[in-house]
């Protein structure tokens, strides 16, 4: 685990885990959406991925971090949205956490949200990961297309299910049993993004699984911007190879083949992949159909971004550390 700064120490039997990077006002308003749901046993873990000015100085963290039960760990530099779990993780596993929900800090917690996290693991002991509802929140069109290509294994309403291939869910609103693993990381360091992807499949790889519920509910400030939109998307098209063939498959010659497949392939990309993401929205509503041809179009934008990163790696991964010698 890499250094750390710890500003307030605690113990509980169940942490919320919200890693940061700058955006105090919007942390803020998250921390102010747990604080009525912080019962006994249950207090909340900040990681601060290198923000600038750092987060302990902030008046308007001031009355969260007087608090006893909001802890505080910082990183010197940035290190990306996995090692800041994995960071938080494991102070949560020193201090005999036995849950940890992991919330993003531009999402807000719903009434119950951690009570309803806690009693799906106590109904749902062999389960390693449970995930919960995602309400998209923003004005104008691309708001809307955020949350339609972000949250189509989070619909919130949908029936509770163990959520199977192709899909996975995100690491917001979800909540992890600490006893199901051992030590070290537990998300992929080097991933600048997907790593909740990379996560559910060496999840499934172990032979556990995932579980969906409608129960905890969260709010997500989602992209209202054009431009906004697209870099969020195009980076995550970035990281398609690397998470699906993994970090052994990187070799110039298991690129280049992936490549030439890729390019008589993208029709059959663009149609899949806007079928995977428009389905479960069409049994909630056959509307969504409407959606279809821009789906399309912004899948062809995504491909040419899996295209990219399968040629180019070092765009989704971050460097490889020096090995201590």
């Amino acid at each position: 685990m890499p250094a750390c700064r710890i500003l307030i120490t605690g113990m509980a039997f169940c942490f919320v885990l919200i890693p940061f990077k700058d955006g105090f006002d919007v942390l803020a308003e998250c921390l102010e959406s747990l604080l009525p749901q912080l019962t006994e046993g249950v207090e909340v873990v900040l990681v601060d991925d290198g923000s600038n000015p750092e987060a302990g100085g902030r008046p308007v963290l001031a009355t969260f971090l007087e608090d006893a039960r909001f802890h505080l760990l910082s990183h010197d530099i940035n290190q990306g949205p996995a090692q800041a779990r994995n960071t938080g993780l494991a102070w949560c596993g020193d201090a005999g956490a036995e849950i940890v929900i992991l919330l993003d800090s531009d999402c807000l917690a719903k009434q119950g949200f951690i009570d309803a996290h806690v009693r799906l693991h106590e109904a749902h002991p062999d389960r390693a990961c449970i995930g919960g509802a995602i309400h998209g929140q923003g004005k104008g069109v691309w708001a809307a297309l955020d949350a339609l290509m972000s949250w189509f294994s989070s619909i919130p309403g949908t029936p509770a299910r163990t959520v199977n291939e192709p899909y996975h869910l995100p690491s917001t609103n979800m909540s992890l049993k600490l006893r199901k693993w051992s030590g070290g990381d537990v998300f992929n360091p080097r991933l600048k993004t997907g790593e909740d992807v990379a996560f559910v499949k060496d999840l499934r790889a172990r032979g556990e699984t995932v579980f969906f519920s409608p129960e905890p509910e969260i709010i997500h400030r989602d992209r209202d911007s054009l431009g906004g939109f697209f870099r969020h998307q195009y980076r995550w098209g970035l990281h398609t190879y690397v998470v699906r063939f993994g970090e052994k498959h990187l070799s110039f010659w298991r690129r280049a083949l992936f490549a030439l497949a890729f390019i008589p392939g993208f029709p059959v990309y663009v149609v899949l992949a806007t079928w995977l993401n428009v389905a479960p929205w069409l049994k909630r509503s056959p509307v969504y159909l409407l959606y279809v041809p821009l789906l399309f179009l912004l899948y062809a934008v995504k491909g040419v971004a899996v295209f990219s990163g399968a040629v180019n790696p070092g765009q989704a991964l971050y460097p490889k550390k020096p090995s201590a010698s």
